[in-house]
């Protein structure tokens, strides 16, 4: 007999945190929901990363895909590791997506944890929209270790918002766990931009959000803390080295049904780093379609200067 797919693929993708996966695993284990696999992709690491995730394995075999496969011996799920030449987040969310068998995809950082009930109630809170085509996926709350919320806004009850209505048309600024139907990651990819290794999250879900809803609950199911070295970290100077990216985010947030406000902010954030770019004409892949510099319409230029001033006072910044 052919065995079901699981419901949920929890994705992890990892650079040189081996002494971190533990935890994250060990939270894997504890899952009320059993109806998982757990999908690890090395950014190739010069740890100990490969040896540390297939010390979890029960028997682990390499298929031709150049994963390896295994069960893991504390928590029973299936585990999937892979390995990717150094690319970045944005790179191994795209590879995740294309080898998960999961109806959903929930994405599990490497330095954080889920608590026992959290994938238990992200399946139970998609039972109630997953025949209601108008939804991408569903979301919750992110904590703090302390079981604080994190951010400055909270979530009542169940709401039914869009990412972009959630973030900028609410001002709902806390970062929540979205986790949206993997036939969704799959069809809209992350650019793959040459020479970046970082592209904003929030670029991608705008535009799953044009087109569908999520559900959002109030319960926190994530657990997470910011590292020095993590992607939050030095946030202007990654995308100062990220222009491409940066302005692909900040164009597209100029065309979107938001505030006004919202638009001019997003305006002033491309003029800020739009010098980054300097002669260099973008290259690699969006969507399936070849990256073409990113513009925004002439209409904006009068907060030209603002972005100058702006950009003057990063380089004093990044420098210093």
């Amino acid at each position: 007999m052919t065995k079901q797919p699981p419901l949920i693929t929890v994705f992890t993708p990892t650079y040189n945190r081996a002494h971190l996966l533990d935890a994250c695993h060990k939270s894997l284990c504890t899952q009320e929901l059993k109806d998982f696999e757990w999908i690890v992709v090395d950014d190739e690491s010069s740890d100990n990363t490969t040896a540390t995730v297939e010390g979890w394995m029960d028997h682990p075999t390499t298929h031709s895909d150049g994963t390896t496969r295994g069960i893991s011996r504390l928590g029973g799920f299936p585990i999937i590791l892979t390995r990717q030449p150094h690319g970045g987040k944005h790179r191994a969310t795209n590879l995740a997506a294309r080898i998960a068998c999961g109806e959903l995809f929930f994405v599990l950082d490497s330095d954080d944890h889920l608590l026992p009930f959290s994938l238990k109630h992200v399946a139970e809170l998609y039972a109630t929209v997953r025949e209601d085509k108008r939804f991408g996926g569903v979301a919750a709350q992110k904590g703090h270790f302390d079981g604080t919320i994190f951010g400055p806004d909270n979530i009542h009850g169940i709401t039914d918002m869009s990412y972009l209505e959630r973030k900028y048309v609410r001002g709902k600024k806390g970062e929540k766990s979205e986790v949206f139907k993997t036939t969704i990651m799959r069809d809209f990819p992350q650019p793959d931009i040459e020479g970046e290794f970082f592209c904003p999250e929030s670029l991608i879900w705008n535009r799953i959000s044009a087109q569908f809803l999520l559900r959002y609950s109030e319960k926190i199911v994530y657990h997470c803390e910011y590292l020095p070295d993590g992607l939050t970290a030095q946030a202007t100077r990654r995308r100062m080295r990220n222009p491409v990216a940066t302005l692909l985010t900040y164009s597209e947030l100029t065309r979107y049904d938001i505030p006004f406000l919202t638009k001019c902010r997003a305006a002033i954030n491309y003029h800020r780093f739009a010098p980054c770019m300097k002669s260099r004409k973008p290259s690699g892949i969006d969507n399936g379609r070849l990256l073409s510099p990113p513009h925004i319409s002439h209409r904006w230029f009068f907060l030209w200067p603002i972005g100058r001033l702006m950009h003057l006072w990063d380089k004093i910044r990044v420098r210093s």
